[in-house]
C-alpha cells in the first residue's frame, strides 16, 4: 500500500492466520485484523487469537484495523464481548472498515448501543481510517 501524500509503502513485518483470522502487523505501528467468510465466526476462538495478538505486538496495546469480507455474519454476543476492553487487551483503538450498507449498519449499532470501552469509530475508505488511527501511534 503506498499512500498518496508520503509516497512510503507500508510493510507488513508480522502475519499469522488463525480459523478466520488474518493479523498483520504493520510497520507504520497498526495491526490489522481481517476477517474471512470462508468458515463460520464463532467467538470459540477468541481466547486463542489474543494470545496470538499479544506475542505479535508484544503485549503492548496498538491501533488496530477491523476489517471483514463482504458476507462475514458476526455470532450472537459477538458485539458485547468486542465491545469490552479485557476482550481485546492490545487494541488502543479500533476503526472498524464498514464498506457494505449490512456491515455499515451493525457497526452503527455495535458503537452506539453497546458503546465499546476503548476509542472507536467506522469509515468507508481505509485512508480515512488510518488516518484516524495514526493519532494514537
Amino acid at each position: 500500500m503506498t499512500s498518496e501524500k508520503s509516497n512510503k509503502t507500508v510493510k507488513v513485518i508480522q502475519k499469522r492466520v488463525f480459523d478466520i483470522f488474518t493479523l498483520e502487523l504493520r510497520d507504520d505501528g497498526i495491526l490489522h485484523i481481517h476477517l474471512s467468510n470462508e468458515k463460520e465466526y464463532t467467538l470459540v476462538g477468541i481466547k486463542e487469537v489474543n494470545l496470538l495478538i499479544g506475542e505479535m505486538v508484544n503485549y503492548t496495546p496498538l491501533p488496530v484495523l477491523m476489517s471483514a469480507d463482504d458476507f462475514v455474519v458476526f455470532p450472537e454476543g459477538a458485539r458485547e464481548m468486542n465491545a469490552k476492553k479485557n476482550t481485546f487487551p492490545y487494541s488502543k483503538a479500533v476503526a472498524y472498515l464498514a464498506k457494505t450498507p449490512a456491515h455499515q449498519l451493525i457497526v452503527s449499532f455495535y458503537i452506539n448501543n453497546n458503546k465499546p470501552e476503548r476509542p472507536t469509530k467506522m469509515f468507508e475508505t481505509e485512508e480515512d481510517a488510518l488516518k484516524w488511527l495514526k493519532t494514537f501511534l
